[in-house]
């Protein structure tokens, strides 16, 4: 079984600082950075800010889009503090990964962006030229889609970027599950909101 891009590529006897950034306000602790923190060892801080549950054209435009470049700057601001990013929002990471590129600050962090998703719209002009210089930042170790399909469809729309585009399981392979039986609507997993 290939090892986990995130582990990997993150180099988990690293020590310092690691944060996560999510788009919702952290209020609780985070299950994903209390696991990291105690299977790795690492200091892990979890960054979200003002993200609207609910996105109409209004809050899209005066909470939303605004929001996206908070907690990205927030990190690039203090990046002194941090050694790996884990972006769970993958428009902070790309974001971060423009900002660090853009003042040469390459290279002074890790970043890992989960849930890699490309749709359509942003598959040509400025959004693909955007996603483009971002994942050339050397600051990017992992961009993490979860199918094969997904990963070959980026890696040829980003081929200089294609190294660093993983694919990720989200659950165990489970050799015999035995007989199932669909009901109603025909499908037995659903996820996201598109």
């Amino acid at each position: 079984m290939p090892k986990h891009p995130v582990r990997e590529m993150m180099s988990i006897s690293d020590e310092g600082r690691t944060a996560i950034m999510v788009n919702w306000r952290v209020s609780e602790p985070f299950d994903l950075s209390v696991r990291l923190q105690s299977i790795s060892g690492w200091q892990v801080e979890t960054i979200g800010g003002p993200f609207p549950r609910r996105i109409t054209p209004v809050t899209k435009i005066l909470v939303a889009w605004p929001a996206y470049f908070v907690v990205p700057l927030k990190i690039f601001i203090f990046r002194s503090r941090y050694k790996r990013v884990i972006a769970w929002q993958q428009v902070y990471g790309l974001l971060l990964a423009a900002l660090l590129r853009f003042f040469r600050a390459d290279g002074s962090l890790r970043i890992c962006i989960l849930s890699f998703i490309v749709s359509p719209r942003r598959r040509r002009g400025f959004f693909k030229s955007f996603i483009n210089y971002a994942l050339g930042s050397r600051s990017v170790v992992a961009a993490v889609c979860y199918n094969p399909a997904e990963v070959e469809l980026n890696r040829t729309l980003f081929p200089g970027a294609a190294s660093k585009i993983h694919e990720a399981t989200l659950a165990e392979d489970i050799p015999d599950i035995g007989r199932f039986e669909v009901l109603d609507g025909g499908f037995f997993l659903a996820a996201g909101r598109s």
